[in-house]
């Protein structure tokens, strides 16, 4: 990596989760992974919580059920104007990010599917949410920058 772009980096932190979902029309389901920052996490859970968090090293039962918490009030989707809902599978964590598992169940068949993502806004004005959606094969790719929360995939 160049030198400037390495410290352009280090001293300019960037606000960046990657939600990647996947229509399986056999299944009637969608796979969901939310890639997220280990920092940024634990910083957005202790102020929805009000209590500290250690998501690496902390109660994983405590620290998935506030995963579930605030995914419940910051990640959405949505078709036909009704909610598709969704299970929490888990988290792992890999280097300084961690990735959260989502998936939904018995979904009819879709024509659009909207999401509504905020993860990560109340940390930072300069978040940046990225969803790439495949269905079919096909990938199809949004960008969110704050404050836009709202992604829709039509097909």
């Amino acid at each position: 990596m160049p030198l400037l772009l390495y410290i352009i980096l280090l001293f300019h932190p960037f606000f960046l989760a990657v939600t990647e979902a996947e229509y399986d029309a056999q299944q009637k389901s969608i796979g969901i992974s939310c890639k997220l920052f280990n920092d940024d996490l634990e910083n957005a859970l202790k102020k929805m919580s009000g209590q500290p968090v250690d998501i690496l090293n902390g109660n994983k039962e405590q620290n998935q059920r506030f995963i579930r918490q605030y995914f419940d009030t910051h990640f959405r989707m949505s078709a036909q104007n009704k909610t598709i809902p969704y299970t929490l599978l888990g988290y792992e964590q890999e280097n300084d990010v961690i990735y959260v598992f989502l998936e939904a169940k018995n979904v009819p068949a879709l024509r659009q599917l909207q999401f509504d993502i905020r993860l990560l806004h109340d940390q930072s004005s300069s978040q940046i949410n990225l969803i790439h959606f495949r269905r079919n094969g096909k990938r199809e790719s949004q960008r969110l920058t704050f404050p836009d929360s709202k992604a829709v995939f039509s097909w």
